[in-house]
């Protein structure tokens, strides 16, 4: 930045161009700079489409895991519900067996 003061005698308004020097972008210059643009556009979407994409990947590892141990609990789950209900069928049969012996007694 430059500053400009009093002290030195530097107008306080920076210079103004000479009109006949003005530069006038050319249609290539114009078509250069537009697929610039375009190309830096699309290079932050990539990133931004890798970003998302590993996120999804982690988000779907996660969701997998937690998949996986919920059939490991449901699985559990059967064997506890097939091992209480042998439980009920022998208490059954112990109770028929009981009260077959206190009626015949």
């Amino acid at each position: 930045m430059t500053h400009y003061t009093l002290q030195i005698m530097i107008p306080t308004t920076p210079p103004q161009s000479a009109p006949g020097h003005m530069h006038k972008t050319s249609k290539k210059e114009n078509i250069i700079f537009s697929l610039q643009t375009q190309l830096v556009l699309q290079n932050k979407l990539c990133r931004q489409y890798e970003t998302d994409l590993c996120t999804c990947d982690e988000l779907v590892e996660i969701l997998s895991k937690r998949l996986s141990d919920f059939e490991k609990q449901e699985v559990k789950r059967k064997n506890i519900l097939q091992s209480w209900k042998k439980k009920v069928q022998e208490l059954e049969k112990t109770c028929r067996y009981l009260e077959e012996e206190m009626e015949e007694s």
